[in-house]
């Protein structure tokens, strides 16, 4: 099987049991199938076995049913899911003339054997809620008595409201993790680490206020997508060839998907010692980039002293990519959206603005970003006068004028509960028919409803999608 629609540069497959895909709930699948039909009908059969991230409370398992229609040589499907963790297989049904559905396996589909595809299902985010993605170094902290008022704004006013923090940082995953176990910052809804080369999700709420480590799970979707532009051998000869003239302020060269690396990130660190120096190999892989037309993107970073990194990522990879990716899976819209940050190598996350998402500069942003910021004004990016997280709220009350009166007064109305969203679910009516099943409605005398007038609702391409796991990476500092 193959799954559309995670990326605009073609399919990704999805054929291993341990991949797991996020999704909203309305979905569309694509399949390609090597079998000749006849008179047979490719149907994903799949079991709700739990809410996403908290296991099923209620103890028992719903099933659904999604047939397939031909299109050409692809088979298509759109349906609307409730929010949970699926199960999913693939079958060829026929009707018998005795009326009974007759089904079996197919291997050409099945590229792992008979296994099962997981997807989580995400509810849709409250009307009211917004999505926070924001940096971590010089932004979210340096300021310890301004994180800790972050963190107390967040948590009384606009978490309960349903938002999501998700953070966005050039530091690798156990990094990110150390901050988190030191309780320097809480635990996100997601992380996007390693400038935009990897993405991890936390989906077990309940353990954020427990003794226990919060537990970080890879989104291999993300890399998936990022593995299939990156023409590695390639790229790594050429970037070799550039920098032996250069040698001498080359301080360090980490070719991160090499086996001595264990996290095989999609990554190639230069650390230069010299300004001039680092801007003539920028130049000459910029035009050797061209000239071979080799595809990945370059990003700038500092340290803060007399180090400077070049970052190789595969194209479309970048802190703004995955941001984005982040935002589709989780349902926000741009303009429920804020990015926040203060150095050069926020540039790429400050280019989602061009798609309608709200920034925020903290008070002490860098040359860098302000001065691309400033090329090209816009009025969704917004320069704060406070630094660090002081910063962040001062860009939320700007955005979102409606919590502005949060940040000044303490909150004493009731909480409102989050808005339920509006689905339904695909089940198997009388003699094999599918029908679309609303939420509360009665079926009475045990018979099935009758087939509703219109289909399931379109929504965005989704399916799960095969990619390494593999385990903590390594990057250069922020």
């Amino acid at each position: 099987m193959v799954g559309y629609g995670l990326s605009e540069r073609g399919p990704c497959a999805w054929g291993q049991s341990s991949i797991v895909r996020r999704t909203q709930p309305k979905i569309r699948l694509r399949v390609t199938c090597n079998e000749t039909l006849n008179e047979e009908t490719l149907v994903a059969i799949g079991e709700r076995v739990g809410l996403a991230g908290f296991g099923n409370p209620e103890g028992y398992w719903e099933g659904v049913r999604i047939p397939l229609r031909k299109t050409g040589d692809i088979f298509e499907a759109e349906a609307v899911l409730p929010p949970g963790t699926y199960k999913f297989k693939y079958s060829i049904t026929s009707l018998q003339r005795d009326g009974y559905v007759r089904e079996r396996m197919t291997e050409n589909i099945e590229e792992s054997g008979n296994q099962d595809r997981t997807i989580i299902v995400l509810a849709e985010p409250p009307q009211d809620a917004l999505l926070l993605v924001t940096d971590i170094d010089g932004t979210l902290i340096g300021d310890d008595g301004e994180t800790e008022r972050f963190f107390d704004v967040w948590n009384r006013h606009y978490k309960p409201k349903g938002s999501s923090l998700v953070y966005n940082t050039g530091r690798p995953l156990y990094s990110v993790m150390r901050l988190i176990s030191e309780k320097r910052i809480e635990v996100p809804d997601a992380l996007v680490c390693s400038e935009g080369t990897e993405v991890y999700w936390f989906e077990k709420p309940w353990l954020r206020h427990s003794h226990e480590d919060p537990v970080p799970e890879r989104d291999c979707e993300w890399r998936q997508i990022l593995m299939a532009s990156w023409d590695y051998p390639k790229v790594k000869a050429a970037i070799q060839k550039i920098l032996e003239p250069h040698s001498g302020f080359v301080q360090k060269l980490l070719f991160l998907p090499d086996p001595e690396y264990d996290g095989g990130q999609p990554m190639i660190v230069i650390a230069v010692e010299d300004h001039g120096a680092k801007d003539a190999i920028n130049n000459e892989i910029n035009r050797v980039r061209k000239e071979q037309d080799l595809p990945f993107e370059v990003t700038n970073s500092c340290s803060g002293g007399n180090v400077w990194y070049l970052l190789l990522t595969p194209q479309g990879a970048g802190k703004g990519s995955a941001a984005l990716h982040c935002a589709d899976r989780l349902g926000f819209k741009p303009e429920r959206i804020m990015v926040s940050g203060d150095g050069e190598n926020d540039v790429p996350l400050f280019q989602a603005t061009r798609n309608g998402i709200k920034g925020t500069m903290v008070g002490n942003v860098c040359d860098g970003l302000k001065n691309w910021v400033h090329k090209k004004p816009r009025e969704n990016v917004f320069q704060a006068t406070a630094s660090h997280a002081g910063g962040i709220l001062e860009g939320l009350g700007h955005h979102f004028q409606y919590f502005n009166s949060f940040i000044t007064r303490t909150f004493s109305g009731p909480i409102e509960p989050m808005a339920q969203a509006e689905v339904c679910i695909v089940e198997q009516g009388s003699m094999g028919q599918e029908v679309m099943i609303e939420p509360g409605t009665a079926h009475e005398g045990g018979g099935s409803p009758a087939p509703p007038a219109a289909g399931p609702a379109t929504g965005p391409a989704t399916g799960p999608t095969t990619g390494p796991a593999t385990g903590p990476t390594t990057g250069p500092p922020q």
